[in-house]
């Protein structure tokens, strides 16, 4: 090959275009330490090539990065502690930017995370609780949220049981300041006398993979799944129904690895729960293929009982979930005497704030049959 077209090959790599960003802060709130942490410096909080300067009074960073970059970010002053967070002091979500030409970023910063105290909300009818578990040998914390009017009627009600419990109700229990807003959307569908549901949100702990997993990983890693279900449905399932006015009518629902699990407790226990939210299922390295899941389905509908199931995935969750959704859509209609839907967000990622509609998407599918 001449040298010419060695030239060739190597001209594209040679001239991706570089872009300048300038960062500026616009309220950083007095003189101090500030550093943008991101995916570039592996969320070091305090990269020297994330310092800002101090120039003329203002607090400025310059980045040279290429055309088509992608950029998720915080600021921090040098420490996770000191983190940006929003005016009430919970967690916020990553900021993002695509370069696309040279450009003036101005950041407005709401609060920081070590100035500002937050305080969980006040949320009427829901109970926290915990439950001693013989079958896990533990206490495990549980939620639940009761319907409008519960207090003034005799009335029963159907159940919808969900994991990561501590995710659903309030961003102050969160990683991230995100919630499912279960008891507002729950609530506005009780002003018209709809969404009439118990919900039991069932916390999860440092046992959360094990315990959400049903199925064997591909490197050693505890399995509990079976005994998470056992759990659920002879433990806190009679304890629920002994202490709140409920309906034999009962649904389950989570998303990530509570998706999965949701999946595998509709297939061994139908008689039990009658629909199922799975919602953007973990789609993790070391778990198990997707061809294994979806014959565990086909095995699993052979039993030809009544399920009701709603799937939901965002198109910016990695490259495998849509078509893995797609494929357990068309397995389950291959089921018998199954009713089956797919919904998804073209914008939707994998948190707790894009699973907000598809959870009020769940509850009147499940409305539809309870």
């Amino acid at each position: 090959m001449n040298k010419w077209a060695i030239l060739l090959l190597l001209f594209p790599f040679c001239t991706q275009a570089q872009r300048k960003v300038i960062f500026e802060l616009e309220n950083p709130g007095g003189d101090d330490t500030y550093y943008l942490a991101s995916d570039q410096v592996q969320w070091n909080p305090a990269a020297p090539a994330g310092l800002f300067r101090k120039e003329g009074g203002r607090y400025r960073l310059e980045l040279s990065l290429n055309e088509g970059t992608q950029l998720a970010f915080k600021l921090t002053r040098g420490h996770w502690s000191k983190v940006e967070c929003s005016a009430d002091g919970y967690p916020v979500s990553n900021r993002e930017l695509t370069v696309s030409r040279d450009t003036l970023v101005m950041l407005k910063i709401a609060g920081w995370a070590d100035r500002i105290q937050k305080t969980p909300k006040k949320i009427e009818r829901l109970t926290a609780d915990t439950l001693h578990s013989d079958i896990l040998k533990k206490d495990k914390a549980f939620w639940v949220l009761l319907p409008r009017g519960y207090g003034e009627t005799t009335q029963r009600y159907p159940v919808i049981y969900m994991h990561d419990g501590q995710n659903l109700f309030d961003g102050y229990y969160t990683h991230n300041g995100q919630e499912w807003r279960v008891d507002e959307t729950l609530d506005s569908l009780n002003r018209f006398n709809r969404g009439q549901f118990i919900v039991v949100g069932i916390g999860s702990d440092a046992d959360r993979l094990s315990e959400y997993s049903p199925y064997p990983w591909k490197v050693p890693h505890e399995i509990r799944g079976q005994e998470y279900l056992q759990f659920l449905v002879r433990e806190l399932l009679p304890h629920i129904e002994k202490q709140y006015r409920t309906l034999p009518v009962r649904a389950i629902a989570g998303s990530s690895m509570g998706a999965l699990i949701s999946l595998e407790a509709i297939l061994k226990y139908p008689e039990v729960f009658r629909a199922a939210g799975l919602l953007s299922m973990a789609q993790a390295e070391p778990l198990p293929d997707n061809s294994y899941v979806l014959e565990q389905v086909k095995a699993g509908l052979k039993d030809n009982h009544i399920r009701h199931v709603l799937i939901y995935y965002g198109q910016k969750e990695g490259d495998s979930l849509p078509f893995f959704s797609r494929q357990l859509y068309e397995t389950f209609t291959h089921g018998k005497d199954i009713l089956v839907t797919i919904e998804w967000n073209n914008a939707g990622k994998h948190e707790e704030k894009y699973w907000q509609t598809p959870f009020l998407n769940f509850v009147e599918f499940f409305e539809r049959f309870d």
